[in-house]
C-alpha cells in the first residue's frame, strides 16, 4: 500500500472530566471588556480637549479621534511616517486652536507613551532591570591579542 491509500486510525476521545470547558461568565464579558476599552482609548482626546479654553464640538472630535486612532490599522501607512499626526493637525478631529501642538503631544503620550512606560516597568517587575539591560545593550565584543606578540 502507498502512503495515499494508508488509512490513519481514529485518535480516541479524551477521557469525560479531562478537557476544561471555557468559563462561560468570562466568555460573556469579553465583548463589553473591549466596547469599554474602545470607548476609553477614543474618549482620550475629547478629555484633553476640554481643556483648551474654546473646545471643538464634541461629536466631530470623538469621531476624528477614533478615526485617526484605528484608521491606520485598515489603510497602513510606513511607520513613522506621521499620517496620524498630520490628520491631527490638518483638523480630522476638529480645529483646536493655537494649543494643538501641545494637544497632540499630550494626546501622544496618553495613547502611546503610557503603555509602552507600563510595558518596561511591567517587564522589569517580571524579569529584572539586568535581563532588559541584555536586551537593549549588545554583549560587549571580546578583545583578542594580537598572535605572536
Amino acid at each position: 500500500m502507498g502512503p495515499s491509500t494508508r488509512i490513519r486510525p481514529r485518535r480516541p476521545d479524551p477521557p469525560v472530566g479531562t478537557v476544561r470547558a471555557a468559563p462561560q461568565r468570562r466568555v460573556a464579558k469579553r465583548p463589553g471588556r473591549g466596547r469599554t476599552w474602545l470607548a476609553g482609548y477614543s474618549f482620550i482626546l475629547p478629555v484633553l480637549a476640554l481643556t483648551l479654553p474654546d473646545p471643538p464640538a464634541m461629536g466631530p472630535m470623538l469621531l476624528g479621534s477614533f478615526a485617526l486612532l484605528y484608521s491606520q490599522l485598515i489603510l497602513p501607512t510606513p511607520s513613522g511616517a506621521g499620517a496620524v499626526e498630520l490628520g491631527f493637525l490638518g483638523g480630522a478631529a476638529g480645529d483646536m486652536g493655537e494649543g494643538q501642538a501641545w494637544l497632540l503631544l499630550a494626546w501622544r503620550f496618553y495613547t502611546n507613551g503610557v503603555g509602552v512606560l507600563l510595558g518596561i516597568w511591567l517587564a522589569a517587575q517580571i524579569y529584572g532591570w539586568p535581563v532588559l539591560r541584555k536586551l537593549v545593550r549588545p554583549p560587549a565584543a571580546e578583545v583578542r591579542e594580537p598572535a605572536g606578540g
